[in-house]
């Protein structure tokens, strides 16, 4: 994918400073603190979040069926 950039800092950029750049190039992902170690943690998170509410409804539901059989 290849986006729009300008090479001066100038608003607005004149026609003859824009290029079009690979996204890949454009955006420096370890330079915003996207790394394979955030990434991951960030996986484990959510998963462990998900995981953690799933595991916790089904407690409270066999709890709740178990106090109506009473």
């Amino acid at each position: 994918m290849k986006v729009l950039a300008c090479t001066v800092e100038t608003i607005p950029c004149p026609p003859e400073n824009e290029v079009w750049i690979d996204f890949s190039t454009a955006i420096d992902f370890a330079a915003l603190g996207i790394t394979a170690e955030t990434t991951t943690y960030a996986l484990t998170f959510g998963f462990a979040a998900v995981f953690g509410f799933f595991v916790l409804g089904y407690v409270l539901g066999i709890a709740k069926g178990l106090i109506r059989k009473l």
